[in-house]
């Protein structure tokens, strides 16, 4: 019993030593987080040379954000670290940028990167195509070609952007959408959260295991979504073609329009009425558990 006493004072004293060390070290760097990373941070700037042609744009960035934006002319503003290397090419018109990380044993706050970006300036119409294990990727305000994003974990936002298609296939997936424009979406991971707002597209499909999808004052021609676990929620969205399967099936679909349009086709118990609609448009509702209710709004 002494002894079990020893070691519980012994650990209170070493844990209030290291808080101790801990608050001076920080209050002598003034609280400021970003000092504990030692990591080197150097800007550089990129730009095609005069007459080179560029129609496309791949990346392969594990530690930084990525941020892409319109302009008149294709840029790169970004960071080399003391413990990454940049290669940045251009090959049959195509940019490839590719970070190349290096573990460092004693640096484990790594803060910097989370305020250091690569900033991706595009013209109008260009394609991109992201690589990687992680991405964080981020547009604002571009009107894109092909947009491909193929990464285990994905952080994906755009606003006010337009594409010829979008395509997000990963493991985990976490993709948000305000004001984007685009013919298809599709977007495949296991563990799938997608929010979408002010959407508007000809197709919308997603699938995956564990998913997430809430769409809201959007209007799609066809959406499709097929899962294991799936909570689908809709807001004033306006749609001709709706297709949902999952064996635990759990939504709220408001559509926008006229109910007695539609074809109403369900597959398992719990689901809403079927019906035969005024038109071609159809809703079909499969699942095993099941929690939906369907309506129409003004």
């Amino acid at each position: 019993m002494k002894k079990t006493k020893i070691w519980v004072l012994t650990g209170a004293s070493l844990l209030i030593l290291g808080a101790l060390v801990w608050v001076i070290a920080m209050s002598a760097l003034k609280w400021d987080f970003y000092a504990l990373d030692t990591t080197e941070y150097t800007p550089m700037h990129y730009a095609p040379q005069e007459g080179e042609q560029i129609t496309a744009a791949e990346l392969d960035i594990d530690s930084f954000s990525v941020v892409v934006q319109s302009g008149e002319t294709l840029s790169l503003d970004y960071y080399e670290a003391d413990d990454s290397e940049v290669e940045i090419k251009v090959e049959d018109g195509i940019l490839k940028v590719h970070e190349t990380r290096e573990f460092k044993l004693f640096n484990m706050y790594e803060f910097k990167r989370i305020k250091y970006k690569y900033v991706l300036t595009l013209p109008d119409g260009m394609a991109l195509s992201v690589k990687n294990t992680n991405s964080t990727l981020e547009l604002r305000g571009v009107d894109m070609g092909t947009v491909v994003v193929r990464s285990a974990n994905a952080d994906f936002a755009a606003y006010n952007c337009k594409f010829e298609s979008l395509t997000i296939d990963g493991t985990n997936a976490d993709v948000k959408l305000d004001g984007c424009e685009t013919e298809t979406l599709s977007v495949y991971s296991t563990n799938l959260d997608l929010s979408a707002v002010r959407l508007t597209a000809a197709s919308v499909e997603t699938r995956g295991t564990n998913t997430d999808v809430s769409i809201c004052d959007s209007t799609c021609d066809t959406i499709t979504m097929q899962g294991t676990n799936a909570d689908y929620e809709f807001e004033r969205v306006r749609v001709d073609s709706l297709f949902a399967k999952a064996t635990n099936l759990d939504a709220e679909f408001a559509l926008l329009g006229d109910g007695a349009e539609y074809t109403i086709e369900t597959h398992g118990r719990d689901l809403p009425k079927t019906q035969v609609g005024t038109t071609d448009k159809k809703i079909v509702l499969s699942g095993t558990n099941n929690s939906v209710h369907l309506r129409f709004v003004a």
